[in-house]
């Protein structure tokens, strides 16, 4: 993979680590060569991405070397109307994650209640392609693949035999990734190899609700 992509990689795992609280606001982010290792990269683009991130003022490097998360910049939703409004996107991505997860949540469960054998297959076709790009770095140029993730999320959505809940995997897809500032994709985090998602098609195969929707 290009030193561009992996860096762009490091700084996304860290932004989203961010939004889902694995990395709280006010903590200390861990040392760059544990990055390093977790991520299976070098230390150059994590250097890359820290650096990026204390330019944009999300990180911010303390007296002894280390990194402190502060958070993501303030927006105005409002232009420069008088009553602007203005809300720290870290908070409007939050909600959004936050939406997300309900929604695979509830959507986990009712396809391993209604999925049917066409679903299965559906499912599988995705899922294979999933795991193609989390583990053929060299593929991500193809959108194909580039999309996997949420093409494995929608086809869940589908098994459910539910519109109104495949409108809004639709609808928070095209929210997230109207977020621009942050070049959020509806994929799976770069460290993540498939096997929760592996575990969630076997439950859901197997018509165990309630595990696949603990998996979410």
């Amino acid at each position: 993979m290009r030193k561009a992509a992996l860096t762009d990689s490091v700084k996304n795992y860290i932004e989203n680590g961010i939004l889902t609280e694995k990395f709280p606001l006010g903590s200390l982010l861990p040392a760059e060569l544990l990055f390093a290792q977790t991520l299976g990269v070098s230390a150059h683009p994590v250097r890359k991405a820290i650096e990026h991130l204390i330019k944009n003022g999300v990180l911010q490097k303390q007296t002894n070397g280390r990194k402190m998360i502060v958070g993501f910049k303030v927006i105005p939703l409002r232009g420069d109307n008088d009553i602007t409004e203005c809300f720290s996107s870290n908070s409007l991505l939050m909600h959004s994650f936050l939406v997300r997860r309900t929604l695979e949540t509830e959507t986990a469960r009712i396809a391993a209640l209604k999925a049917t054998a066409a679903d299965i297959q559906q499912l599988r076709l995705y899922l294979n392609n999933l795991l193609v790009e989390l583990n053929s770095p060299t593929r991500l140029n193809d959108d194909y693949y580039l999309e996997a993730a949420f093409y494995f999320h929608r086809s869940l959505a589908q098994a459910t035999h539910y519109t109104p809940l495949i409108e809004a995997i639709e609808q928070l897809r095209a929210t997230i990734e109207l977020q621009q500032f942050l070049m959020l994709k509806y994929r799976t985090i770069v460290a993540d190899d498939g096997s929760a998602q592996t575990a969630l098609f076997d439950a859901i195969t197997a018509g165990d609700s309630a595990l696949a929707s603990q998996l979410m």
